[in-house]
């Protein structure tokens, strides 16, 4: 069994900060963060243990969706950590800290949100805006080294992809292992047309996200208002599923 195939089996059960969970997503229920778009909660469903993907057009409104979904759950009253390096100076916003480190990896991310804990200011929804800026911490891939255990068909895979997959792989544990929600918005890097379908590979390395994530989106203008929804990945309903959605 390769790593990303025992994610699932990897979290479940492990100890949290707020409790320990048998099911990583038993507390959904009593504990949910609203998104801006209430039509979308049920596909998002953004809750402790919990890693949802969002690819969207780099320049389209809707490319802004982690900052409005921090906005929303920091407004509602949730500690809200936001990662966006890219994103320029605003005004203060309570219950939001803003973080733009010169280099953002799984491990500098989680010693953000540890020292919050020792600050006792546990994050409850952390977003990264957005998966291209992240690197691996360490480096997981090493070419000289050789394990007769491992999958062959692991081996063969790019190490760019390796190194994607190993971080969505990290971010999903610390959604698991803290107990809180986490959002990470990704580009859609290939061009399509209207009457193209949306598919998860014009992400990019990003598509790495379907396998730790718990929901995966796929977002395109389809006029002024409204935007073409692709429910790429979804474990607590349909997928793939497609609607259009106000926005």
């Amino acid at each position: 069994m390769s790593e990303r195939q025992g994610t699932d089996k990897a979290v479940a059960g492990l100890p949290t900060q707020r409790g320990f969970a048998g099911n990583p997503f038993e507390l959904l229920d009593e504990r949910r963060f609203p998104s801006p778009w209430p039509h979308l909660d049920a596909v998002l469903q953004l809750g402790p243990g919990r890693m949802v993907g969002i690819g969207a057009h780099r320049g389209h409104r809707e490319a802004t969706a982690g900052l409005e979904i921090a906005l929303q759950t920091a407004s509602s009253g949730h500690s809200t950590l936001l990662f966006a390096p890219d994103l320029p100076a605003r005004n203060a916003v309570p219950n939001l800290r803003i973080e733009r480190p010169a280099q953002l990896t799984p491990e500098r991310i989680r010693e953000i949100v540890n020292t919050r804990i020792a600050l006792r200011q546990l994050p409850d929804v952390v977003v990264v805006d957005h998966f291209a800026l992240l690197r691996p911490d360490p480096p997981v891939y090493e070419p000289t080294s050789y394990d007769p255990w491992d999958d062959p068909a692991e081996d063969e895979r790019d190490p760019a992809v390796q190194e994607a997959d190993e971080i969505g792989r990290q971010l999903k544990l610390l959604a698991t292992r803290h107990d809180l929600a986490v959002v990470v918005m990704a580009h859609i890097t290939r061009p399509f047309s209207k009457t193209e379908a949306l598919t998860v590979d014009r992400l990019g390395l990003a598509a790495s996200l379907e396998y730790d994530a718990d929901a995966l989106l796929l977002l395109r203008r389809a006029d002024d208002r409204r935007v073409d929804v692709h429910v790429a990945k979804n474990r607590t309903g349909p997928a793939p599923h497609e609607f259009t959605a106000d926005w």
